[in-house]
């Protein structure tokens, strides 16, 4: 008899950008880590992924149609099943202010476009591992 367990799945990375590009080139700079990517298209999108998959960390744009990356941080932190998700707002538009607004709303850190690979992957360790610590 063979006993088919649940699968294994590795620890996942949400990337939320409306750029379909740039999605895929975060996601693969990120998976060389070991992590399973999942993208979403749209503010809303990484909202309702983030509750079901609990990532453990993600990588927000803050210009997306609809529901941008501002107000997506803003459902995330009031929601108690996202609230503790880290998340490092990556775009191109890094104004003081929407930088600001991000951070006030608790992302962990900000990353402008273009960004170094080794910059991404530095920051996406340390956000990991400060987030995994035990308080």
């Amino acid at each position: 008899m063979i006993f088919f367990g649940p699968k294994k799945r590795e620890p996942c990375v949400l990337v939320a950008d409306d750029d379909i590009v740039v999605r895929s080139v975060i996601g693969n700079v990120i998976e060389t880590e070991g992590y399973r990517i999942l993208e979403a298209g749209s503010g809303q999108e990484a909202v309702e992924m983030a509750r079901k998959e609990q990532p453990l960390l993600i990588v927000m744009d803050i210009n997306m149609p609809g529901m941008d990356g501002i107000e997506a941080t803003a459902a995330l932190r009031a929601d108690p099943k996202t609230a503790q998700i880290p998340i490092l707002v990556c775009s191109a538009h890094g104004t003081f202010d929407n930088v600001e607004k991000c951070l006030t709303l608790g992302a962990r850190d900000f990353l402008m476009k273009p960004f170094d690979s080794a910059v991404l992957l530095k920051k996406v360790r340390d956000i990991i591992a400060k987030a995994q610590k035990p308080q």
